[in-house]
């Protein structure tokens, strides 16, 4: 079901006129990964670009021995290490699911071997791409002028399910707070509502 959850995906969201469905198909992968499934460690070259139709994934990166997490991926949303996948080059950050995750996935030669045999898959990933920079540039931008409560609020309308899948630490850390801020802003919108 995941392929033709994606296809009616980039139908609603994108120009897919001249797309060439069966040839989409024979390059890209439905997966299914289970809760805490490492899918890129720190250093590796990440090889694949993903869409998720259900779940929740984190990016994190390790600094002083300290895991920070770095993003939260949910469903109708596409992740990847994209500097690292573009450039196949090693990548700072990991990729954990933090719950049942599943989608679709392309690898790096299968998307190069698309877009070398139809022109038109190249505007499709450049329309793709420029959608993932507007997206994560509001988000950061969101992010960056709002308060720790405002994030914590803003996480929650995002992510409606992100405080019962992930680690209390790990959007503490995305949200750039300690544990202790963390629990007594909860705390705090838990008593307001």
């Amino acid at each position: 079901m995941s392929y033709n959850y994606f296809l009616n995906y980039l139908k609603a969201n994108f120009n897919t006129t001249g797309l060439d469905e069966t040839l989409l198909k024979a390059h890209v992968r439905e997966f299914q990964f289970s809760r805490k499934t490492e899918l890129l460690h720190p250093g590796e070259i990440c090889k694949h670009f993903y869409f998720i139709e259900e779940g929740l994934v984190r990016t994190y990166e390790i600094e002083d021995n300290e895991e920070d997490t770095l993003n939260f991926y949910r469903s109708d949303h596409f992740f990847s290490s994209f500097r690292s996948f573009i450039h196949q080059i090693p990548c700072k950050e990991g990729i954990v699911c933090e719950s049942e995750v599943k989608g679709i996935k392309i690898g790096y030669t299968e998307l190069i071997s698309l877009r070398r045999s139809d022109p038109y898959f190249n505007q499709l990933s450049i329309q793709i791409f420029e959608k993932l920079v507007i997206e994560l540039y509001e988000e950061l931008n969101a992010y960056r002028k709002s308060t720790a409560d405002e994030r914590y609020v803003l996480i929650n309308l995002s992510h409606p399910k992100i405080s019962t899948i992930s680690q209390q630490k790990n959007i503490a850390s995305f949200l750039g707070v300690t544990n202790s801020h963390y629990s007594a802003i909860k705390h705090k919108k838990l008593k307001e509502h």
